[in-house]
């Protein structure tokens, strides 16, 4: 192992040669590639000056994300430590670590865009996750995790111990039928996999006995984790397969349904929009909407006037109907008074007025 000289909060066993990044450096940034080969690091605040403990860590480790500002108790004092194997397919993290929080803004979604995807195992304390277009997670022991980098995101980790792997994003989404759904979908259809126990015994086997296994051993269970993963994956109830063994669309068409709920604001949202949160083709998505006798642009049409028709009766008065069909998408006047008489059958005035 090789340790930064005077720091004993750093060891790896890797030359320049093999990877290019080291602690030494700071965060890991996409310039400094992958490693060569099958690499080892341990990292903790053993050796940082107390009050320092913190800047050091979210420094060194956090990449891509930006912790918040040290609180009076982080200040003070700071602690946290991991185990890292990084190889060419993939990575393994063991970790424990004080109480800390975040977030990933957009302009960091681009600046590391592809990065893997992080499925893992809460060991102790709690989790609270919440990403763009979803509702807030929160993972307690024995619970999944499941972090996709490509969205902008917040969490808050209380004092806590975990374990978790990196998949490649591709793999993910071919095992989840060409869609990267919503983490808490994920998870939902994960606990349903008949591979789940298998997968879930195995992330808490690697975090017994992982430290006791040799770089060699860990990489060998890691690859193996990875497919176990992937497997799970494959065969969760996000899209169950028909009688002519096609998936059915219901994962990718419920995933698409929950994130035109959260976007009806947005004037420009519209089926490019959504295949690209999904990280799908349109012809999958106009495929699986298709299934349910829908069109995209017929169901966004439909909700943004049923959240108008709600909003009507209960916005107070000195919102204009104006205003409140601009809070659900609409920004032309006359032909939202048209598409809403048409489908309601009464003039949006007449609504708020009767």
């Amino acid at each position: 192992m090789t340790a930064n000289k005077g720091d004993k909060s750093a060891y790896w066993d890797w030359t320049p040669e093999i990877w290019r990044w080291n602690p030494k450096l700071g965060c890991w940034s996409p310039e400094y590639g992958g490693p060569r080969a099958n690499v080892s690091l341990e990292i903790s605040t053993a050796g940082q000056n107390p009050a320092e403990a913190y800047d050091y860590w979210r420094e060194t480790v956090l990449h891509g994300w930006d912790a918040d500002s040290p609180d009076t108790n982080q200040r003070r004092g700071f602690s946290a430590r991991a185990s890292a194997l990084f190889t060419p397919r993939g990575n393994l993290f063991w970790y424990r670590s004080d109480a800390v929080s975040g977030r990933r803004t957009e302009r960091q979604c681009r600046l590391y865009e592809g990065e893997p995807i992080n499925l893992g195992l809460v060991l102790a304390g709690k989790r609270h996750h919440e990403q763009a277009g979803d509702r807030v997670q929160s993972a307690g022991p024995g619970e999944l995790i499941f972090y996709d980098p490509a969205y902008p995101s917040r969490t808050a980790w209380e004092e806590h111990s975990g374990v978790h792997l990196t998949l490649e994003r591709e793999s993910v989404r071919k095992a989840l039928g060409g869609y990267l759904p919503p983490p808490s979908q994920v998870i939902a259809g994960l606990r349903h996999s008949r591979l789940y126990p298998f997968f879930h015994a195995q992330l808490q086997l690697l975090a017994q006995y992982g430290g006791r296994l040799t770089s060699h051993e860990r990489a060998l269970m890691l690859e193996q984790t990875q497919d176990l993963a992937l497997a799970a994956l494959g065969s969760s109830a996000l899209d169950e397969p028909d009688g002519a063994g096609h998936r059915n669309g219901n994962g990718l068409f419920l995933a698409a349904q929950h994130l035109v709920q959260q976007q009806l604001a947005n004037p420009e949202f519209n089926a490019r929009a959504i295949a690209r949160h999904l990280s799908c083709s349109r012809a999958s998505l106009y495929r699986a909407f298709a299934q349910q006798g829908l069109t995209v642009a017929g169901y966004l049409r439909d909700a943004r006037l049923q959240r108008v028709h709600q909003l009507l009766q209960s916005a107070p008065p000195h919102l204009t109907i104006a205003e409140i069909a601009a809070r659900c998408g609409f920004l032309d006047s006359a032909s939202f008074s048209r598409l809403f008489r048409h489908h309601f059958g009464i003039s949006p005035r007449e609504l708020r007025h009767g």
